[in-house]
């Protein structure tokens, strides 16, 4: 078949939002310039998300999954599950960013993980259960999402992050402001890994 016919059959397949297999792997999302976050009241780490070639305008949506877990200095443990989606908009070379973040209040005088496993792809449109609210600040920050995990189509190319986050610190501080979790330095990765299909 020609490298015209391909490439017409591939620009379809965008514009209906269902990318051919000799095509799909150009829509795979990268992972790229992990750094660490900081914030006033929660530290973390972050990473940089974009198509692994130029695309026409479109969305990378992650979905979330897993839970934190914390054990406090009188013994109390607690274990909380972790669901959700949410898109970043992409217009031609832009790129997204994206932080997994602790906040204070889960680390103070308590030990705990953050163990997170997440599904990226990019779609050239946005699934109705995503709501977009561009101008407030929400769960989502400024970014459309929802409290439920979704699925990736069948024909995506999907890139899976998986995250541990750990921290030791039932025998710390209990001052929120204390050297001891400055920029998150009482945080460290004990898994970060990309795979893609």
């Amino acid at each position: 078949m020609s490298d015209s016919l391909w490439s017409a059959l591939g620009f379809w397949s965008f514009i209906f939002g269902v990318p051919m297999s000799g095509e799909r792997h150009r829509f795979q999302v990268c992972v790229s310039t992990f750094s660490r976050e900081n914030l006033p009241d929660r530290h973390g780490f972050s990473v940089q998300l974009s198509p692994r070639t130029p695309v026409p305008n479109g969305f990378i949506i992650q979905s979330v999954k897993g839970y934190i877990e914390s054990m406090q200095d009188d013994g109390k443990y607690e274990l909380d599950s972790i669901a959700l989606t949410e898109a970043w908009e992409m217009k031609h070379s832009t790129r997204g960013k994206d932080a997994f973040l602790v906040p204070l209040d889960w680390r103070v005088r308590q030990d705990g993980s953050l163990r997170l496993e997440t599904k990226l792809w990019f779609s050239s449109s946005l699934d109705s259960r995503l709501h977009c609210q561009p101008n407030q600040v929400s769960h989502f920050g400024t970014l459309a999402g929802t409290l439920e995990y979704l699925e990736p189509p069948p024909y995506a190319a999907v890139t899976t992050r998986e995250v541990i986050i750990l921290w030791k610190n039932i025998d710390k501080s209990a001052s929120r402001t204390h050297q001891d979790y400055r920029n998150g330095k009482d945080l460290f990765i004990f898994w970060n890994k990309v795979f893609t299909a």
